[in-house]
């Protein structure tokens, strides 16, 4: 059975996390001249738009892990508030990607941090509720409540995986609490 990642993050967030590596993605590339690093960065972005679609559900999520019937679809998408993200719940989706043979990995860093090796990310995630970011939603009429921009001064060479590509989701500052930077990076199980 075929499904979009939007589709799929439907069917697999529906239910509690399944055993370890029980589900599979298959990428069927578009003709054979892709190379492997084209295939890692197709298989990305499908799984970081798995990610931000159970995340757009998070309270559904805490509802489907306590075994609550509940139904997932772009009509009934949570308000995230930026302010309000941590390591804790960005990481919540870890049994769901291990059911799908991968790693999620979340790491935080300060914005100063970040900067010291800024631009090496794949693509950001940006929600429509992150005062920095609602201009942008307006101005381009965006009516998912994320989006992820590419990182066009990515220069990954062509010898790298999965593992090296992530992306990143900035909270804002809050409270006389500095930004954050979060990464979300993917590994396949072995």
């Amino acid at each position: 059975m075929e499904f979009s990642p939007v589709e799929l993050a439907y069917k697999l967030f529906s239910e509690p996390p399944k055993d370890y590596n029980s589900c599979e993605i298959n990428i069927d590339l578009i003709d054979d001249t892709a190379t492997s690093a084209d295939a890692f960065k197709i298989l990305f972005e499908i799984l970081i738009t798995i990610y931000c679609e159970g995340m757009m559900h998070f309270s559904k999520l805490i509802q489907v892990l306590n075994k609550e019937d509940v139904e997932l679809n772009q009509e009934n998408y949570d308000d995230i508030d930026p302010n309000e993200i941590d390591v804790q719940k960005l990481a919540i989706l870890k049994r769901w990607f291990s059911s799908l043979g991968y790693h999620l990995f979340i790491d935080e860093d300060t914005e100063e941090e970040y900067n010291l090796i800024k631009g090496n990310h794949y693509c950001k995630v940006i929600l429509l509720n992150n005062p920095e970011d609602t201009g942008f939603f307006i101005y381009r009429n965006i009516q998912l409540p994320y989006h992820m921009m590419l990182n066009s001064s990515n220069l990954l060479d062509e010898n790298y995986d999965l593992s090296d590509l992530y992306a990143i989701i900035k909270k804002p500052k809050h409270n006389n609490e500095p930004a954050k930077i979060f990464s979300i990076r993917f590994a396949k199980i072995k």
